[in-house]
């Protein structure tokens, strides 16, 4: 419900560009959880630091936006395209979290919708940033089309 504006929009600009969203993401998601899983263990969960001061990043580079009003555009794109980076990474650390905790709890002790939870927010986050990207190609695209006619 929260992204359905950004689908409408996508909508309008082009209809395909949410069916290659959602592949893109899928594709996305699924290399590198399969990166995470066929690792070794305990290889990328040094990544959690690393990924959240990147976030801390991303909030100082908004925050700046505010104050000088002449870098929105560049802290709306390093924050695409950098969140995309970013929430990529969390998908790969929350991925290699879910087995090792796995492999050192009981299966009744298992947080399964927590664990669910987690990579469906890092799964929606990638999916808004590639929708956001594809709409602003489609822009583009459909600009240079009305300049040229």
């Amino acid at each position: 419900m929260a992204i359905a504006p950004l689908i409408r929009m996508a909508v309008q600009i082009d209809p395909a560009i949410v069916t290659s969203a959602l592949m893109l993401t899928a594709g996305v998601f699924a290399i590198f959880s399969a990166l995470a899983l066929f690792s070794r263990r305990r290889e990328y969960l040094y990544l959690g630091s690393i990924l959240g001061s990147c976030m801390w990043m991303l909030l100082g580079t908004s925050m700046l936006a505010w104050v000088f009003p002449g870098m929105r555009g560049l802290a709306f794109n390093v924050n695409l395209y950098g969140g995309l980076l970013i929430f990529v990474g969390y998908i790969v650390l929350d991925t290699q979290m879910i087995v090792e905790k796995a492999a050192n709890r009981a299966a009744e002790d298992l947080d399964v919708l927590g664990d669910a939870a987690q990579l469906f927010i890092d799964l929606v986050a990638v999916f808004v940033r590639i929708l956001i990207i594809l709409m602003k190609n489609g822009e583009k695209k459909n600009n240079k089309k009305n300049n040229r006619g």
